[in-house]
């Protein structure tokens, strides 16, 4: 397939990020990706044949942390609903609390 219409470009779209700066549109970096992924996968002799048989026996799960681009990962779950240790132990409580948004935090950074 030549450079005007790759197999999979779709798929590849919503994984493209563009910023304004980016000389490229959202539909450029996808086609462009898709021209890489297709080429590095044919230097291993893997085509839209092996690709499918691989997609009809494999269940992919791509979980993606504050992201909609696949499955979503709601790490501050637990934060959501109130643990009975508020009721027990306060300060316990705070503690564990204020080790769970240290640890967030100090990922982010």
């Amino acid at each position: 397939m030549g450079p005007t219409h790759v197999a999979g470009t779709g798929a590849v779209r919503p994984w493209v990020e563009v910023a304004a700066s980016d000389k490229e549109s959202m539909d450029e970096a996808a086609q462009r990706l898709a021209v890489e992924r297709q080429r590095g996968l044919a230097g291993f002799s893997i085509g839209v044949p092996e690709l499918s048989q691989y997609r009809q026996s494999t269940h992919v799960r791509v979980i993606t942390p504050g992201a909609d681009a696949g499955e979503l990962l709601h790490v501050l779950s637990s934060l959501e609903r109130r643990s009975s240790r508020w009721e027990i132990d306060v300060d316990g409580a705070r503690a564990a609390l204020s080790t769970a948004i240290s640890l967030a935090a100090a990922r982010t950074c």
